[in-house]
C-alpha cells in the first residue's frame, strides 16, 4: 500500500486533534488522530538522511585533509606556513574568481547568494595573503603559480565533474517530469474542482449577501427549501486509502431512517454560467426552522488512486503510491481554490486521517472549524 500508511488503529473513543498546518507530511504523527486544515501545500517528504553523494564528497575530503597533514608533520615549520599560505592562496583565487564571474553573468535571483560566496571567498584570500606574508615567500612566484593552477583546476572541474553532475540533474528532472505526467492526482483535482467545486461555490452567497437557499431531499424525490447559515463549504480528504468505498460510506449515513446527513443542493442563481450544482451534504438541518449548516463533501474521485494501486500491484515494477497521489491531490485543490474568485475563502480543504472515516470526527472537526481557525 502506501509508503507512509503506518497506522493501523485508532482509538474508536477519543476526538480528533484539531492542529496547525504541519509541512512535512512525515511530520504527523497518526497516533493523535489528527486533523487540519489544509492552508499551504504539503511536502511529500522531509529528507533525514544526507545524500550518498554528498557523504561521498565529504570522504574524499577527509581523506585528502588527513593525508596532507601526515606528509605535512615531518616538515619545517617555515614550510608548513608557506605550504598552508600557498594553499589557502590559491582556494582563495578560485573562489573569488568563480564568484564574481557568478556575480557577473549568473541569474539575478541568486545575486544575493554569490555576493555572499564572494565576500566569504574573499576572508579566505585575505588569510592566504596574510600567511604568505608571514612565511616571507616570495609572493609573486605563489601569485603566479596560483593563478596558473586556478586556471587548471577551473578546466578539470568544468570539463570532468561538473558536466557529469549536470547530466545527474537532467536525469533527475526528466523522473520528476515523468512522475508528474503519470500523476493521476492533478487530473482528478482539475476534474473535481471545475465539475463540483466551483458549480457549487459560484451558488453560495456570501453572508452578506444573506443565507443561500437549498433544495434539500427530505424524501427520495421530495424536496423542502432551506436556508443555508453560513458559506463555507468543507473539503473533506483522507490522507490515505485502505480500500473502503466513501460512496457506501456516506450513503450509509445519509439512509433512512434516522440519517446523520442529509443531501440537498444550491438553488441556481440567476445569470450562473458555470455547470449546474451538484447535491452537497449537510451535517446539521432543522425541520421546524428550515436552515442547515455544515456543508461538506468527501471527493469520491481519489478512490481511483486504490484502483490503479491494485490493479498495477500485480505488476513488478508498480509505482502508485495512494499516499503520494493523494498529496498532489490536494494540493492541486489548494492552489485552485485560492486561485479561482469563486472559490477562494469559501472552500476549506480539510486533511483526515486514513479510511475508514468516523462520522463523529468529521462532525466534530467541520462543526469546530467553522467557528474559528487552528
Amino acid at each position: 500500500m502506501s509508503s507512509h500508511h503506518g497506522v493501523q488503529f485508532r482509538d474508536l473513543t477519543s476526538l480528533p486533534t484539531l492542529i496547525p498546518t504541519p509541512q512535512y507530511i512525515n511530520d504527523i504523527d497518526e497516533l493523535q488522530n489528527p486533523v487540519f486544515e489544509v492552508k499551504t501545500p504539503l511536502q511529500l517528504d522531509r529528507q533525514h538522511r544526507i545524500k550518498i553523494k554528498m557523504l561521498l564528497d565529504i570522504v574524499l575530503f577527509v581523506a585528502l585533509l588527513a593525508a596532507g597533514l601526515v606528509l605535512f608533520a615531518s616538515v619545517g615549520q617555515n614550510i608548513l606556513l608557506r605550504s598552508f599560505g600557498a594553499a589557502f592562496l590559491i582556494a582563495g583565487i578560485i573562489l573569488v574568481i568563480l564568484s564574481a564571474w557568478l556575480v557577473l553573468t549568473g541569474p539575478s535571483m541568486f545575486r544575493k547568494m554569490n555576493l555572499l560566496k564572494m565576500a566569504t571567498a574573499l576572508i579566505v584570500l585575505l588569510i592566504g595573503i596574510a600567511l604568505v606574508v608571514i612565511a616571507d615567500e616570495q609572493n609573486l612566484l605563489v601569485v603566479g603559480y596560483a593563478l596558473f593552477a586556478t586556471a587548471l583546476l577551473i578546466l578539470i572541474t568544468k570539463y570532468f565533474f561538473l558536466v557529469e553532475d549536470e547530466q545527474i540533474r537532467i536525469q533527475r528532472l526528466e523522473r520528476e517530469l515523468r512522475k508528474a505526467k503519470q500523476s493521476a492526482g492533478m487530473g482528478m483535482a482539475l476534474s473535481y474542482f471545475y465539475n463540483f467545486i466551483v458549480p457549487t461555490a459560484a451558488n453560495i452567497r456570501s453572508l452578506d449577501e444573506g443565507h443561500t437557499p437549498i433544495d434539500m431531499e427530505i424524501t427520495r424525490g421530495q424536496f423542502e427549501e432551506y436556508q443555508l447559515k453560513n458559506d463555507q463549504l468543507f473539503i473533506i480528504v483522507p490522507r490515505d486509502l485502505d480500500g473502503s468505498d466513501i460512496k457506501v460510506f456516506l450513503k450509509n449515513l445519509s439512509s433512512p431512517p434516522n440519517p446523520s446527513i442529509i443531501q440537498g443542493k444550491p438553488k441556481e442563481r440567476p445569470g450562473n454560467d458555470t455547470h449546474r450544482p451538484m447535491f452537497v451534504y449537510f451535517l446539521e438541518w432543522n425541520p421546524t426552522t428550515k436552515e442547515c449548516d455544515g456543508l461538506f463533501d468527501i471527493p469520491t474521485i481519489i478512490s481511483s488512486c486504490w484502483d490503479r494501486y491494485r490493479n498495477e500491484k500485480k505488476n513488478q515494477d508498480y509505482t502508485v503510491d495512494v499516499t503520494d497521489e493523494i498529496v498532489i491531490f490536494q494540493n492541486q485543490l489548494l492552489a485552485l481554490v485560492n486561485e479561482h474568485p469563486i472559490t477562494n475563502g469559501k472552500v476549506r480543504i480539510l486533511s483526515f486521517p486514513s479510511l475508514p472515516f468516523r462520522f463523529s470526527d468529521i462532525k466534530y472537526a467541520v462543526t469546530q472549524l467553522a467557528h474559528y481557525e487552528i
